[in-house]
């Protein structure tokens, strides 16, 4: 799994996060690589030809089982909940 990994990140691009008050890199994935199970820290950009999905400072993802990006978004003061990105990752 860690050579899909591998294969499944882009490169890295500066990404601005205003609470941070400045341009983050992040690391940059192609989303149909990311297997199943693949965890995500954020900073992070995910891209598919149809979206991109920013997971900001603080914030993680994860693809499940049925291929969906699920995403636990940080807020300040608040425990993260997990929130879906619908779509399948290509088997």
């Amino acid at each position: 799994m860690e050579s899909e990994s591998r294969n499944a990140r882009k490169g890295t691009r500066a990404v601005y996060f205003g609470e941070a008050g400045r341009y983050v890199d992040c690391a940059v994935y192609d989303r149909f690589a990311l297997s199943t199970g693949k965890r995500l820290r954020g900073p992070a950009v995910i891209e598919e030809p149809e979206s991109t999905v920013v997971i900001g400072p603080g914030s993680s993802a994860v693809i499940d089982r049925d291929g969906n990006l699920m995403a636990s978004l940080a807020n300040r003061g608040r425990r993260a909940r997990p929130t879906a990105a619908r779509g399948r990752v290509a088997a």
